[in-house]
């Protein structure tokens, strides 16, 4: 990245090397109209040199974004462009000391989010007919996720040569296009084979295509589509709320852990950075754990 030592420029160049390194056009996205909204900051207060920037001025902005109205998650989010940002320019020496450092990052501590049961999966699962090519389609996708705790992005973007069945793998690009390995359990497996006997190509209509997932025009299946159809399965089972994609994601982890996986090891399936990751899951676990220790009346 040139040092900048304009706001304007520096963001710029910043996003222009994220989107260089690797990062999902999400988090570039992200990363900009966060940027975006701080420049507009920068501009009405008269600040354009990035070495005006302290942490009063980081304050204050802060302030003016809780007085939107804002979620105090989305506060911090916008907040995370700048932070990055300036960071970067302390390294590269273009600035003496980020001053986002001593900015608090106010941590809330959330409602812990909805995981379905296993029994609700089943249900799920047992959804789409397998006398049909969407039937068969949709029932490997969703054993595919639960299976992987794949990220839908990931498991949308999977090709037919990214599958080993024999192996019982599967090759999964994450962020940054991180590739990870994963095992494909039985059922998923056999759900697998039976799309790709005949289900897939009466899909793709005489047409080519890499991709493993076929939407019904014959091209490559958009994750839009597939949160439609896991809705529409939902209903169909009675499950309220509906499970998402990323719903058979937390289900698999913490359906995993519940049965005594290491987090070790199901970090590196689920493609997480760090332990910390997990940590949503492990709450869940140990909420669990209390209960039972309660119903026992160990003490009492």
């Amino acid at each position: 990245m040139k040092t900048h030592t304009h706001v304007v420029g520096a963001a710029d160049a910043f996003l222009e090397e994220l989107a260089a390194g690797g990062a999902s056009p999400k988090t570039v996205e992200a990363r900009r109209l966060g940027l975006i909204r701080f420049l507009r900051h920068c501009d009405q207060e008269g600040v354009h040199r990035v070495r005006d920037i302290t942490l009063s001025f980081l304050e204050a902005y802060r302030g003016t974004l809780c007085r939107t109205d804002l979620a105090d998650a989305t506060v911090e989010q916008y907040l995370r462009g700048p932070r990055l940002l300036l960071d970067q320019l302390a390294e590269r020496g273009v600035i003496f000391e980020n001053p986002a450092r001593h900015l608090a990052i106010r941590r809330q501590v959330g409602r812990l989010p909805r995981v379905p049961s296993e029994a609700q999966v089943r249900r799920l699962l047992a959804q789409p007919s397998t006398h049909t090519p969407l039937g068969r389609r949709d029932r490997a996708l969703m054993e595919l996720l639960y299976s992987t705790g794949a990220r839908v992005s990931e498991a949308v973007g999977v090709n037919v040569d990214d599958l080993d069945l024999d192996a019982g793998t599967v090759r999964l690009f994450g962020k940054g296009r991180r590739e990870r390995l994963c095992p494909v359990g039985a059922a998923c497996a056999r759900a697998l084979r039976l799309y790709l006997c005949d289900a897939r190509a009466r899909l793709l209509k005489g047409e080519d295509s890499a991709a493993l997932w076929i939407g019904i025009r014959g091209g490559p299946l958009k994750i839009q589509n597939i949160e439609v159809r896991m809705r529409t399965y939902s209903r169909a089972a009675g499950i309220k709320p509906a499970i998402a994609p990323h719903g058979l994601r937390r289900a698999m982890a913490t359906h995993m852990l519940h049965h005594g996986a290491d987090p070790i090891t199901l970090q590196t399936i689920l493609g997480h950075a760090s332990l910390q990751h997990l940590s949503q899951y492990l709450r869940l676990t140990i909420g669990d754990i209390r209960r039972m220790h309660r119903r026992s009346r160990l003490g009492e």
